[in-house]
């Protein structure tokens, strides 16, 4: 069976997005390039919760944030009922790229969640990351709308988005 791993940061949802949005639509004009995103400002995610709710597989997040962080961003996002589970740094105390993070979240699939290492895909914005995953046998997919150049490294898969990395699988 198919397992997908999901980054949250600028992987399920765009921070970059948040803050061009909020400096475009600033009521005072401004300009204030400084402006902070909030909780407040994630809305429903429609077309994600549809497209991930259609896909028959087991779903986990595993993020480099505090699991407080990715329960608030979900919930807020409307997606937090469509995950199995959350690996973060306080609640397996590692973080990415560290291999040590990758074989604790692969040990926590099979012995807390009865996932057996099947066939993983891992989505993450960061380069670093992904080649991690890429060591550890999973398919791992860059969400780089950073535009991050990747054109030395031994990145496979490259989407400009989460929406279209999974019209990919």
């Amino acid at each position: 069976m198919t397992i997908l791993i999901f980054d949250l940061d600028d992987t399920l949802i765009s921070w970059i997005d948040f803050f061009n949005w909020r400096n475009n639509n600033n009521n005072n004009n401004n300009n204030n390039n400084n402006a902070i995103i909030t909780y407040d400002d994630i809305g429903f995610h429609k077309n994600l919760y549809n497209i991930l709710n259609n896909i028959p597989y087991n779903k986990y997040i595993f993020t480099n944030g505090t699991i407080g962080h990715a329960i608030h961003t979900l919930t807020k996002m409307g997606c937090l009922d469509l995950f199995n589970g959350i690996f973060a740094r306080d609640n397996i105390n590692l973080m990415k790229p560290d291999m040590k993070a990758y074989n604790k979240v692969r040990n926590l699939l099979v012995y807390q969640f009865n996932e057996y290492d099947n066939d993983i895909i891992f989505f993450d914005d960061l380069p670093n990351n992904v080649i991690s995953g890429n060591n550890m046998g999973w398919k791992s997919i860059l969400i780089n709308p950073n535009n991050i150049n990747t054109n030395n490294t031994n990145i496979e898969y490259k989407f400009n988005d989460i929406y279209s990395a999974l019209k990919y699988i």
